[in-house]
């Protein structure tokens, strides 16, 4: 434990998050007739309050310690959750204790930054084939599939660019970023399209889209792409050209990507579907999702340049947004308070995205930058999947807006990452 100095303390993040947090409990009193979830709401930010100084003072490399532990702790929590979790919101990835529910997956979030920084800084140097790899993305997507299992898809997309940058950062080759990319491309895309076709045009003819309906030519095609992908490799051994080994891997995207097509395409329920497409068209779901990112957009736009006052919007105050004070937190706040408070919001979010960017640059040691690289992904995700949500240009996926939307779970994990983030920034010095 090391003594606090001033001179080493990010008063620009604290404060931007502080500020942050105080507009969220406005926003969530001015949110309707919600009873104590803003007196929940401060009592979770006095407890992060607790948790973010406690956090400062020990030195980051316990996490560095202590990485296993903390991840493989968080994944029972995962198992637990899928068998004993409470059922909330058609998700079951809540753990009840006492009177308190704990969201797991967020948890999850920052152990398995850490784990993976501690894997990549041991190993930094000696990961140079594709193979090397296969740990650390199985360290993301295997409590991605747990997450998923809940289902919390918003959850478990934010582990993979989580990933990518953090294995960019590693030094990961370019090359495998944009394979990784492609994969995670397609693994998305085709499943949406092939939804839309599913909702909007059941009857089509479109032959991609009645491939996704046939399980046995479906089975048949990834067993021949399996078939070639093992002789081309076997060609590579024994002739040592390179021209097999590239088509090898071009099939092996491919087979990954038609893999998790179908198993997203038939793991999500219609609702899922709907959820995720009303972006392109509210009226895939007019009474659900599409009702609720059409109120969204009203309220935004309604708010205009200075607001219709604190507790006046009529969005809000007459319940026709919503999960006002979580999902939609951000057009509750912009109807009332409008574009001025709207872009003070912004500029707090960025100046911690900034500053965090800066504490990678300082940072001395690969375990440090790549944690800080994990959180800024996060952070900056979490933005921009919930304010694409508000404004109707990003499927609604259910994240919420760091340090605004309702939620204890959401709040400790993001405060808890802020002091980890300060953290690093006062012990670059400090080496173990």
């Amino acid at each position: 434990m090391t003594p606090l100095k001033t001179s080493n303390f990010d008063f620009t993040i604290f404060i931007s998050m502080i500020l942050l947090i105080l507009i969220g409990i406005i926003g969530i009193y001015s949110s309707g007739p919600h009873g104590t979830q803003y007196l929940k709401q401060a009592m979770w930010f006095f407890l992060g309050l607790i948790l973010f100084f406690v956090t400062l003072f020990f030195n980051y490399n316990f996490y560095l310690k202590y990485a296993e532990y903390i991840y493989f702790a968080n994944i029972l929590l995962l198992i637990l959750t899928l068998l004993i979790g409470k059922n909330m919101r058609n998700t079951r990835g809540w753990i009840a204790l006492g009177g308190v529910h704990l969201q797991t997956a967020e948890f999850m979030k920052i152990s398995a930054i850490m784990m993976l920084a501690k894997y990549l800084s041991d190993n930094a140097g000696k990961l140079a084939s594709l193979k090397d790899y296969l740990i650390p993305i199985f360290i993301i997507l295997f409590p991605a599939f747990l997450i998923l299992m809940q289902p919390d898809l918003g959850s478990a997309l934010v582990l993979i660019p989580i990933l990518v940058a953090m294995l960019y950062v590693s030094g990961m080759d370019d090359l495998y970023i944009i394979l990784f990319l492609v994969i995670s491309f397609l693994s998305i895309g085709l499943p949406l399209w092939m939804s839309y076709y599913q909702i909007m045009e059941p009857d089509s003819h479109f032959w991609l889209y009645r491939l996704f309906l046939d399980n046995k030519i479906l089975l048949f095609i990834i067993f021949l792409l399996a078939f070639f992908i093992i002789l081309l490799f076997l060609l590579f051994l024994l002739t040592q050209k390179k021209i097999y080994q590239q088509l090898g891997i071009i099939i092996l995207v491919l087979e990954l990507s038609l893999l998790f097509s179908i198993f997203l395409f038939h793991f999500l329920k219609l609702y899922h579907k709907k959820r995720l497409l009303v972006f392109i068209n509210p009226n895939i779901d007019r009474l659900g999702a599409g009702y609720n990112l059409i109120q969204s957009k009203i309220s935004i736009g309604a708010g205009k340049i200075f607001g219709r006052g604190f507790l006046h919007g009529s969005q809000t105050q007459f319940g026709f947004l919503p999960a006002q004070n979580t999902d939609f937190i951000f057009s509750t706040i912009a109807e009332q308070f409008g574009f001025i408070l709207v872009s003070f919001i912004f500029l707090f979010f960025a100046l911690i995205i900034k500053n965090i960017f800066a504490i990678i640059r300082i940072s001395k040691d690969m375990f440090g930058s790549l944690v800080a690289t994990g959180i800024v992904t996060v952070f900056f995700f979490h933005i921009l999947v919930n304010l694409g949500m508000c404004t109707g240009i990003l499927p609604v996926i259910g994240l919420p807006l760091p340090f605004l939307s309702y939620g204890g779970s959401s709040l400790l994990m993001f405060m808890f990452s802020m002091g980890v983030v300060m953290n690093i920034k006062r012990h670059r010095f400090v080496h173990l």
